[in-house]
């Protein structure tokens, strides 16, 4: 059932950021903003004068991005206690999230050591900064985990530039948007893992 409730939209000047324009409204528990079809991070700016909708953390929008940054959420914590792991994508789902990755095997006895560091990372409440990187900044960001250079290579062209979102020592390759810190992401479980070969 769809959790979406018609929100009528504000106006938004050229140069605004979004986040003002909702505190403005004193419109709370938004986790994007909306123009036509394309969603926003609050930190972002109006590129012209604009109609934009809030986008509430329990609209469905709202929490396939919630997911989306939990998905994150995890990564970051994943690499923290298993450095060597290599990350790959990370999508939300209908039902939850998931990520890949490239690592030792681990199994339902750890999820207890990754849920708290989840939870610790959470309650630290780290900004989640969007950044526009050239590819050549991609390349050097990402250089080392091949499975991020894969998809650098097959989605930006040479001379272009795309985005990645940093959390703390954490930043991964996306396109996002993404809330604005992890203390957004308040209650979540891991419930299972698989096992694949990487080519």
């Amino acid at each position: 059932m769809s959790k979406e409730t018609a929100i009528e939209s504000l106006a938004a000047s050229k140069g605004e950021k979004f986040s003002d324009v909702f505190r403005k409204a004193k419109i709370k528990d938004v986790v994007a903003a909306k123009v036509g079809d394309k969603l926003y991070d609050l930190s972002e700016t109006a590129t012209e004068n604009a109609e934009v909708i809030p986008v509430s953390i329990n609209s469905d929008e709202g929490i396939m991005i919630l997911r989306h940054s939990t998905a994150h959420l995890l990564a970051n914590a994943i690499v923290e206690l298993y450095p060597d792991s290599k990350p790959n994508a990370g999508p939300p789902t209908e039902d939850g999230f998931y990520y890949d990755f490239d690592m030792e095997p681990i199994s339902s006895d750890d999820f207890e050591k990754i849920e708290r560091r989840m939870y610790e990372i959470s309650k630290k409440n780290v900004p989640i900064e969007k950044l526009v990187l050239s590819r050549k900044e991609l390349e050097v960001q990402f250089g080392d985990n091949p499975y991020k250079m894969d998809k650098i290579i097959a989605k930006v062209p040479e001379g272009g530039s795309s985005t990645a979102y940093r959390q703390g020592g954490f930043v991964d390759f996306c396109l996002g948007p993404h809330v604005p810190s992890t203390g957004y992401m308040k209650a979540f479980k891991i419930m299972s893992v698989a096992s694949a070969h990487y080519k």
